[in-house]
């Protein structure tokens, strides 16, 4: 981009008000670690890095080739391959720098990366160095994929037989720049959407829930006056832009939300409090809220889930099931059809229809149409 001002020429990956920088040049990185300093000694728990795989370019700065049929649709949809924009070697380097700045505080600081156009899970694992890069690294090949058992499956396979014994996947099912969950893979049905949740949260690695995730929280209609995001702006209506997926938390059924004062008009409207928001299901026994508050506690208290290691087990392909350390298994039926599992036994500790919570299972579970259940062996 031409920069009249200078007379020079800058580089953007994304929109002309975010050049990149150069991270070439020693005196950028002086001056982001004075910056991870400055956070740092005020005690922030670590840092979130936006598309970390991207920050340095090819040294002669050579262009893409051209994408093919059988690249990833986003690949397609820019028309280039990756190659000299994304992943150069050269990274590794500023990520060991940013760890031993960390470090320097405690084990506890975390560096969480969100790659950009990242499809091979050894790329992804390489993020991880020896222990001396990132600690997380989010899976966006993940959240890309279609909502089928197989695909996904898949992905997960992938992902663990990439990944070595001390690197630990993270994984997520909305952000900021992608539709929501409850919209993207559950289409609104509240079975698919639980579906989800225990997917996530009965995987091996770090579950990341976007805020309102918990709540089932879907999509927001904008009119198109009020978009904020430039993507939707620019493209509308080819492309309505992220907004959608950005509107506000929705904490309270009543005007402001919760989430600002009641004469406040928030920059991106509400979506429908009456259903999705905390105080409408806060008291309701089988809310998705409460429902993943139970998630998130079995999570917590049972060292087969938050600890224990991955295995496929074998089922149809509309169906998923895996062992999760010793004795529990994660059982999701992904079709408009029932389906039964051999060889599981145990009982029903959480499940997505909370009425067979409790039931015991003897060598058959029985799985109706969307239905998931977490089951713990004798």
């Amino acid at each position: 981009e031409y920069h009249s001002a200078t007379g020079q020429y800058y580089l953007h990956n994304f929109f002309k008000a975010q050049p990149d920088l150069n991270w070439r040049n020693p005196e950028v990185l002086k001056e982001f670690d004075s910056i991870m300093r400055f956070w740092l000694d005020k005690g922030v728990a670590g840092f979130r890095l936006d598309v970390f795989n991207m920050i340095i370019k090819d040294i002669s700065f050579r262009d893409n080739p051209k994408s093919i049929k059988t690249d990833e649709p986003e690949i397609r949809l820019y028309r280039q391959r990756p190659i000299y924009n994304t992943s150069q070697p050269e990274v590794h380097a500023i990520l060991k720098r940013w760890r031993l700045t960390t470090d320097e505080y405690s084990s506890d600081r975390l560096l969480l990366g969100e790659s950009n156009r990242v499809y091979d899970m050894k790329v992804l694992a390489g993020f991880y160095g020896k222990q001396d890069e990132l600690q997380l690294v989010f899976n966006l090949a993940f959240v890309d994929a279609p909502f089928k058992a197989t695909q996904l499956r898949d992905l997960v396979e992938k992902t663990e037989a990439a990944f070595m014994q001390n690197q630990w996947p993270a994984w997520t099912g909305s952000n900021h720049d992608k539709p929501r969950m409850a919209s993207r893979w559950a289409a609104g049905d509240e079975h698919k959407h639980r579906i989800a949740l225990m997917m996530l949260l009965g995987l091996h690695g770090t579950p990341v829930l976007y805020y309102g995730d918990e709540l089932g929280m879907e999509d927001v209609y904008i009119a198109p006056w009020r978009l904020k995001d430039p993507q939707g702006r620019k493209y509308w209506p080819v492309n309505g832009g992220r907004d959608r997926a950005r509107t506000p938390m929705p904490w309270k059924n009543q005007h402001g939300a919760g989430f600002t004062d009641e004469n406040v008009r928030p920059w991106l409207p509400y979506g429908d409090l009456r259903v999705r928001s905390v105080d409408s299901q806060m008291h309701i026994k089988d809310s998705t809220l409460q429902f993943s508050k139970d998630l998130i506690a079995l999570r917590q208290s049972e060292p087969d889930l938050y600890a224990g290691s991955y295995e496929s087990l074998p089922t149809v392909d509309s169906v998923w099931a895996w062992k999760r350390g010793k004795n529990t298994v994660v059982a999701m039926n992904f079709s408009n059809y029932h389906h039964e599992i051999k060889n599981i036994s145990g009982k029903i500790v959480l499940g997505t229809q909370r009425k067979r919570q409790g039931e015991t299972v003897k060598g058959l579970l029985h799985l109706e149409p969307w239905e998931g259940a977490i089951v713990k062996g004798r």
